[in-house]
């Protein structure tokens, strides 16, 4: 398992670069791929983007939606169901309750 961290693709900070690359390399190594979101964001254009990018490396990719803590914020998963119903292969909701 790697944590490559947040990625902003297409940031000129280096510590982004150097992010975003070793996402890419953990991304060519991986047998699958967790793509962690933030519920409270909401889906943002930086998530499409990487979805986009996670789509073309053509590895099972599991959703996971972070900060459902509560039963009453589950329905805030349908936004990114919705949003990335093609991409993902299976969804995995991660809830704390």
């Amino acid at each position: 398992i790697v944590d490559t961290g947040g990625i902003i693709p297409d940031s000129n900070d280096d510590i982004m670069v150097s992010i975003y690359s070793q996402a890419k390399i953990a991304a060519e190594e991986a047998d699958a791929i967790i793509f962690m979101v933030d519920s409270k964001e909401g889906v943002n254009p930086a998530d499409i983007d990487i979805a986009n990018i996670l789509r073309q490396s053509g590895k099972k990719i599991f959703l996971a939606v972070n900060k459902i803590d509560a039963p009453e914020k589950l329905g805030l998963i349908n936004e990114f169901y919705d949003n990335f119903l093609l991409l993902i292969y299976t969804c995995l909701y991660l809830c704390i309750v």
